[in-house]
C-alpha cells in the first residue's frame, strides 16, 4: 500500500515488527511533479495530518487528500510519499507554489 504522510516515525511499524526483525528503509528526494505523478498513478492512503495545508497540498499534487492524523501501521511492501514543510516560518508566502514543500519517496526492506 502507498501512504501520503507528513512524516516518518518508527512507531508507524507499531505491533507489526516482531523481536530480531530488521527492516531498512530508503528515503528518495523527489520533486513536485514525481509525487504527483506517483499518487495520480495508483490508489494511496492519506495519513496527512495538517488540514491547513491539505488543500493547498491538493491543488499542488492534483489529487484528494483527506487529512487524517490516525498513525499509519507498515507492513512489507508498504511504501511512503512524505510531504514535509519547511520547518522555519519563511514558507507562509509562498505556500501556495509548493516552495517550501519538501518529498521523499520511501520503501522498505524487511528482513528477520
Amino acid at each position: 500500500m502507498l501512504y501520503l504522510t507528513n512524516g516518518f516515525s518508527p512507531h508507524m511499524f507499531g505491533k507489526t515488527k516482531q523481536v530480531g526483525e530488521i527492516v531498512t528503509a530508503r528515503f528518495e528526494t523527489i520533486d513536485k511533479a514525481e509525487a504527483a505523478a506517483i499518487l495520480q498513478s495508483e490508489n494511496f492512503r492519506s495519513y496527512f495530518g495538517h488540514s491547513d495545508t491539505a488543500p493547498i497540498l491538493e491543488r499542488l499534487l492534483h489529487v484528494t487528500i483527506n487529512p487524517n492524523r490516525g498513525v499509519v501501521q507498515l507492513r512489507p511492501g508498504d511504501r511512503l510519499i512524505i510531504a514535509s514543510l519547511d520547518s522555519t516560518r519563511r514558507w507562509e508566502q509562498g505556500l501556495d507554489t509548493g516552495r517550501w514543500f519538501y518529498f521523499w519517496y520511501v520503501t522498505f526492506t524487511w528482513r528477520t
